[in-house]
């Protein structure tokens, strides 16, 4: 959805983009200003879609961190809309 005139939060972008690898993943923690405790987990890998598009299954578990938030990277912004 980068080029569509329409806003992803960040947080949903990777789930969509997990799913298109055959991986499902929730958040768990809280983002705050300068905290690593927000963290994207593996939650179900479609075992057949992953084949497919060439994923390593044995590399890949169920509660694996795969999404995390790195402090120096992480900026904040306020967004205005018009």
């Amino acid at each position: 959805m980068i080029t569509s005139n329409i806003t992803t939060p960040v947080l949903d972008f990777f789930k969509m983009t997990f799913v298109k690898i055959a991986i499902e993943m929730e958040f768990i923690g809280k983002m705050k200003i300068k905290d690593e405790n927000e963290k994207g987990l593996i939650i179900k890998i479609d075992e057949v879609r992953a084949e497919e598009v060439g994923l390593n299954l044995d590399s890949l578990k169920s509660g694996q961190t795969v999404v995390k938030v790195i402090p120096l990277y992480f900026k904040p912004t306020k967004v205005y809309y018009c």
